[in-house]
């Protein structure tokens, strides 16, 4: 049987000759003129110096230091104190757990809400999160939450919460940060707006909170629990069908061609507002008529079939590049701080649309053609349904996506540009 303990004096030649238990088992080197002090050896063969003996009636053992971090005689010194300390009834196990609660609980106190999104966006940059999902976070706690960046996370109570945000909702729906404001849309304000705004920040500052909680677990529940999200509808617009019409007629008169083609471009394929003004040349081939999109919302890159209308339309946009912007990466190039163009609103008589509408025109277009679920969610980079054992079989690869494309392409440009009903002759 091996034996997991021994007597000896612990020296400095003794510690040095030191081995585990046969059977690679933690071994135990008891000092036989210090009652209590000893040495460990673990399986592996590292060793540290321990004291041990009985405290309040149950029987401890503290390992204070490794060999190395001094000598032997300076660690039986330090054994010492602590066997005296342990024999007026002081717990050092529980002592030092005390002592790092107290540590972990006061760093976790003086993190700023500008440390904990800084936090936020490295461990989300580094999951492969969309940089415009995060640029889009930073943005909304800049705005509205600026004043609470070098405060305390504990510092934030839940009423400031609550106050906070109906107070975002209040100042937009009265005409504050409208100027310059990307999240502007230039609707006329009412008492309804800023309402999504406001949920949007509180969940923006839950989120990172939530992840630097992770991190100091010692920080309260976010104070966003106390906040009364408002009632919202999501605006769920899109064109009618004999809108499109007019839509296009406006549009194909624009004398911006750029704007004229990455509006085209964005209701033919679906694409959101940012990833259709930002694409790239080299996202897009030709040759083989497909279309990447390497860091759309949600972060999963995808590739999308071109028909040949959008092929068209590129090599149109390629040729003119050449003329005013042959230098330019970006298929919709423009003289802005991005380089490439940024607003595509256009007036139209008659009809109410955003950008935005494109993509859901597109969708109600798609839907009425009873185009495959899984496909189209493919086409506009749509999670398939949590729990769908199906959706876990399919592989939709770009071509399979190809004749749904087309179909939807060929629908689209039927309502946009309707031919005059044809005069059939008969025959007598």
């Amino acid at each position: 049987m091996a034996t997991f303990s021994e007597k000896v004096k612990l020296t400095e030649r003794t510690v040095a000759a030191a081995q585990p238990a046969p059977g690679e088992r933690a071994k135990f080197y008891l000092d036989e003129t210090l009652i209590g002090f000893g040495l460990a050896v673990s399986a592996k063969g590292s060793k540290s110096y321990f004291v041990m003996r009985r405290v309040n009636g149950r029987q401890v053992r503290y390992v204070f230091r490794r060999v190395g971090e001094g000598t032997c005689q300076q660690a039986r010194v330090e054994a010492s104190g602590l066997l005296a300390q342990m024999a007026a009834g002081v717990d050092l196990g529980k002592q030092r757990a005390a002592a790092r609660e107290a540590a972990q609980q006061k760093e976790a106190n003086s993190i700023t809400l500008r440390k904990a999104l800084d936090l936020y966006l490295s461990s989300a940059k580094s999951k492969g999160r969309s940089p415009r999902t995060l640029a889009n976070v930073e943005a909304v706690l800049q705005r509205y939450l600026a004043d609470w960046f070098d405060r305390e996370l504990p510092s934030i109570t839940r009423e400031e919460a609550r106050q906070r945000h109906q107070k975002i909702a209040r100042d937009i729906a009265r005409g504050k940060y409208t100027r310059g404001s990307k999240f502007h849309t230039g609707a006329t304000r009412t008492e309804e707006s800023g309402r999504s705004t406001a949920n949007d920040a509180m969940r923006s500052f839950r989120t990172v909170w939530n992840r630097a909680r992770r991190q100091h677990p010692e920080l309260p529940e976010c104070p966003t629990i106390n906040v009364d999200k408002f009632t919202t509808e999501k605006p769920r617009t899109a064109m009618a069908e004999d809108q499109l019409s007019k839509w296009h007629a406006a549009v194909t008169a624009e004398t911006n061609t750029v704007r004229r083609d990455v509006l085209l471009f964005a209701l033919f394929t679906g694409l959101r507002r940012g990833d259709a003004c930002s694409v790239r040349w080299a996202d897009v081939d030709l040759k083989q008529k497909v279309l990447h999109i390497p860091q759309p919302k949600g972060g999963r890159a995808f590739d999308l079939p071109l028909i040949d209308f959008l092929v068209e339309l590129l090599e149109g946009r390629q040729a003119e590049n050449e003329e005013l912007f042959p230098e330019s990466p970006w298929v919709f190039p423009a003289a802005s701080k991005s380089g490439h163009i940024e607003e595509i609103r256009v007036e139209v008589p008659g009809v109410a649309w955003t950008p935005h509408d494109l993509r859901r025109t597109y969708l109600n277009v798609a839907e009425r053609l009873e185009i495959s679920a899984y496909a189209l969610k493919a086409l506009v980079n749509h999670r398939q349904p949590t729990g769908d054992v199906t959706s876990g079989y399919l592989r939709m690869e770009v071509e399979r996506l190809r004749a749904p494309m087309q179909a939807i392409t060929d629908r689209l440009k039927a309502l946009c540009m309707p031919q005059a009903g044809k005069v059939v002759r008969l025959r007598r």
